[in-house]
This record gives C-alpha cells, structure tokens and sequence, in this order.
C-alpha cells in the first residue's frame, strides 16, 4: 500500500528557563517512520515525553526545527483538512477521517470511550496514530506500537507494554528506522 504520511528526521526544541537563564531542551530528535492507508499505529510514552508536540507537529499547529512531514494521497501533497488533531472521541466519529491523529490523553475521552469510537464499523477502513501514556484500552486495536523515549522513536510489541506500563518502557525496545 502507498504510504499517507511520511516523516523524515523531525525534530523539535523548546526554550525553557525564567529570567536570564534560559536552556534550549530537546523534545523531538530524528524522529522517522511512514504510516500506510489503513494503518493503525499506537504512540507510547510517558507524560511530557513529546508524543503531544509529535501530534502537533504532524498536524500542521507547531512548526518542527527540523525533519520533514509529507502527507499524500495517491503519492501527491494533500489539503490541510486531513490534518485535524482529535482530542474526544465525538470529534473522531464525526469526522471519519482517512487517516486520523488522536491525542488520547488530552481531552476528556477516556480508554473505554476511545476503544468504543474506533470499533466502531464507520472507522472500519480508517486508519490513526493514537498517542497515549496507557496502551492498556488500545490493546488490540493497533497494528504496530511506537515508543517515544528520549526524544526518539523505538518499536516494541503491544503486549509486551500492557503488561510493563507501571514499570516504564521495556529496555529491550530496538531503535526503529
């Protein structure tokens, strides 16, 4: 299948500080994957590890410091309407997207009300890249797990995080290119 989404080399830094002491602080270093119709890919971090600042990358609301984030359809540059950001569960069902982002720890969607929505035979052929501290109520629902660690992306099996998430990520996760 041909790919919807391609990102190449993102990365992201913030100023942080108070005063006249100021810091640049790495978010997002050489951040690299490619995401296919349908795809459905689970984003896994713990809190304030950029899986947000990701989302708002891909999404158009933030401007990366470096990298490149391609969307196609049909290997050609799409709109900026496939790019919302959906935050509740009723804003996915409402917009059925073909590729959806979802930022499932920042609006009021809870597991079991996200689990509902993308079951439901409407978003059979959508595909999404949720992002989430807690995979548990994404369990089965994805077909490949990103991990966002130190700024950069790692693969690791779904099951192997369900059952590790209160111990943080499990060191066995290979860099992912």
């Amino acid at each position: 299948m041909a790919p919807v989404l391609v990102v190449r080399g993102l990365s992201k830094w913030y100023l942080a500080g108070a005063g006249r002491s100021w810091a640049r602080v790495r978010v997002l270093h050489g951040v690299s994957f490619v995401m296919r119709r349908a795809e459905r890919l689970l984003l896994v971090g713990r809190r304030g590890s950029g899986k947000t600042t990701l989302l708002h990358c891909l999404a158009g609301l933030r401007h990366p410091d470096g990298g490149e984030v391609r969307w196609l359809a049909d290997d050609r540059p799409v709109s900026e309407r496939w790019r919302a950001l959906h935050e509740t569960p009723a804003s996915l069902c409402a917009a059925a997207p073909a590729l959806a982002l979802i930022d499932a720890d920042a609006g009021h969607g809870r597991g079991d009300a996200w689990h509902s929505a993308l079951a439901s035979p409407d978003l059979r052929h959508c595909g999404w890249l949720i992002a989430t501290a807690d995979p548990a109520p994404f369990h089965g629902l994805c077909h490949r797990t990103l991990v966002l660690r130190d700024g950069q992306l790692h693969s690791s099996p779904t099951q192997r995080l369900a059952r590790r998430v209160a111990e943080g990520i499990a060191p066995s996760c290979r860099m992912f290119r």
